[in-house]
């Protein structure tokens, strides 16, 4: 989750090492850690950012709903949203994991529509890298909740009580 988030902020400018991500969210030496301080952490960097990442639901399972949103955030925003997966399914990860469900994250980095199928960086160490696979493949391996879109804020930390903001379609309007 750490190297995910690291790769994802790099997009948006921000620096910060694996280490130094996995202490703010509090992440145990067994690689344990509550999904509240992950967002916690990831918002954290992006406070002085128009940014936000939030994982609102969606048919996360749904090739053209998947397409739509990657192609936003790496097309328009011009970031790499992270995508919570089960590693196992991944596939140049599967026989690895027999029997056993893994909690992984990758980053989508590029797509192309005309072809169905988006480009994500894996950052697992022995199996992972740059990868392109069909969308509906990426659909399949999403955990509920699974896609981490990034917000463009219409508030401000300093003028307001954060509330959470429409996503921004590239005509402007809520979508």
């Amino acid at each position: 989750m750490p190297a995910a988030a690291v790769v994802s902020l790099s997009t948006l400018g921000i620096k910060v090492s694996q280490s130094r991500f996995a202490a703010k969210m509090h992440m145990t030496r067994q690689g344990e850690y509550d999904g509240e301080d992950f967002y916690g952490a990831v918002n954290r960097y992006l406070h002085d950012t128009p940014y936000q990442v939030n994982n609102v639901g969606g048919p996360d399972s749904e090739p053209d709903f998947v397409m739509r949103e990657v192609a936003y955030d790496v097309g328009v925003l011009q970031r790499a949203p992270m995508l919570s997966v089960w590693g196992e399914r991944l596939p140049w990860h599967k026989g690895t994991e027999r029997g056993r469900k893994v909690d992984h994250m990758v980053v989508a980095v590029g797509y192309d529509r005309s072809k169905g199928t988006v480009t994500v960086f894996d950052p697992w160490p022995d199996t992972g890298g740059v990868r392109t696979l069909p969308v509906a493949t990426l659909a399949r391996t999403l955990q509920i909740g699974g896609l981490y879109f990034i917000y463009q804020r219409s508030w401000s930390w300093e003028t307001t009580t954060p509330t959470a903001s429409p996503r921004l379609s590239p005509g402007g309007g809520p979508r």
